[in-house]
This record gives structure tokens, sequence and C-alpha cells, in this order.
């Protein structure tokens, strides 16, 4: 979707190359942002090798 976008937009329309890479980015931090509520990953100071 994105790369459509910037194929078919992007070289005419500066202003769209860069709302598309601050919808990314957010989109980018969003998910970062889910996956380290449900996977709670847990320090490394507290996993043990065995």
């Amino acid at each position: 979707m994105f790369a459509n976008a910037m194929a078919e937009f992007g070289h005419t329309a500066p202003g769209i190359a860069e709302i598309n890479k601050q919808f990314k980015e957010q989109l980018s931090q969003q998910l970062r942002s889910v996956l380290l509520l449900v996977l709670k990953p847990e320090l490394a100071e507290k996993l043990h090798l065995s």
C-alpha cells in the first residue's frame, strides 16, 4: 500500500510522501506499544540461562 502510494504520487507531491512517512512511523510506534503490552518482555537481568 505504501509502495503503491509512493510510486504513484510521492514523486509529484512531496506532501504526500511526508504524510506517508509520518503515518508509517506512528503505525510502527503503535504496533511496538501493543506488542510490548501483550508480550511483556522481561529484563535481561531477570533471565536465567540453564
